[in-house]
């Protein structure tokens, strides 16, 4: 089977928090992948690939904010929680909230990867050097197949964002742009 015959999306934090410049915890460049963004969520959902969407989702006094040194930020139902309009909905798009870096701390999050049972996981957002590479990892500790968008990635910082790739890439994801996903989806076959 070609990777591209069952995909699904998971859409990392696309929110406006991390998105935008005026964000509580902006990543910085995180604007300028909007249009990626809205390509390939458009293209995903008119060849009804299924989307999983990731939340950031705090108290307003989450001890994670502390303990990180984070200003609060996607805290439940402010206008910094939202998903950016590039990603918002979609037809049988899921969304799982998460107070932790890793989606896989959802409960719900490994059961609907699993019976998705997908070709490969094409994975955006932010921030690369968090809540991505805890998704990526743990979806190939989970044996599916990573396609890394490099184009609809971004990182904290550059340093760690480096080292992040490094590691996700030595698990075994693939860093492909979005144009490949674009041809791999139009196509049915393997993107490299």
């Amino acid at each position: 089977m070609h990777p591209f015959a069952r995909p699904i999306l998971v859409d990392v934090d696309t929110q406006h928090d991390f998105m935008r410049p005026t964000g509580a915890l902006y990543v910085p460049g995180a604007e300028a992948l909007e249009p990626t963004l809205a390509r390939l969520v458009a293209a995903c959902h008119a060849a009804g690939v299924p989307h999983l969407a990731t939340l950031d989702t705090h108290t307003p006094d989450d001890p994670e904010f502390a303990a990180f040194g984070f200003p609060p930020h996607c805290v439940a139902g402010t206008p910094g929680w939202a998903k950016v309009a590039a990603t918002a909905a979609g037809p049988g798009m899921q969304v799982f909230e998460k107070a932790a870096f890793d989606a896989f701390t959802n409960p719900r999050f490994a059961p609907a990867v699993a019976g998705l049972a997908p070709s490969c996981a094409i994975v955006v957002g932010v921030a690369t050097d968090y809540c991505v590479k805890a998704a990526v990892l743990g979806l190939r500790q989970m044996g599916v197949e990573v396609r890394l968008v490099a184009d609809a990635i971004a990182p904290v910082a550059a340093d760690t964002g480096a080292a992040a790739l490094a590691e996700m890439l030595a698990a075994g994801a693939e860093l492909v742009s979005a144009d490949a996903v674009l041809a791999g989806l139009a196509a049915g076959r393997k993107v490299a």
